[in-house]
């Protein structure tokens, strides 16, 4: 942000010493270099705030699974125990 801050501010001073089309037109260019290079930090940000949202819920699902797997054998040696036990 530093290089960008020291060329805009230098081509502003430059247009208020001497308003030249050509500076106009550096100004609007890097006006627009500014707001693309914004839009694709802050898509860049979402994007991987969303991949760790989906890392966490996909480890989350993992541990679920896990414990149901963990909850069903126990619940089948209990079903095998009654079974010796009763009949």
């Amino acid at each position: 942000m530093a290089n960008f801050q020291l060329v805009s501010d230098t081509v502003l001073d430059w247009k208020k010493k001497k308003n030249m089309p050509i500076l106009n037109k550096i100004a609007r260019a890097l006006s627009e270099c500014y707001l693309y290079t914004n839009d694709l930090e802050r898509q860049e940000w979402y994007w991987s705030k969303s991949i760790e949202e989906y890392r966490e819920d996909k480890l989350r699902a993992v541990e679920r699974a896990r414990k149901a797997e963990n909850k069903v054998q126990e619940l089948e040696k209990q079903l095998e125990h009654y079974k010796r036990v009763l009949g």
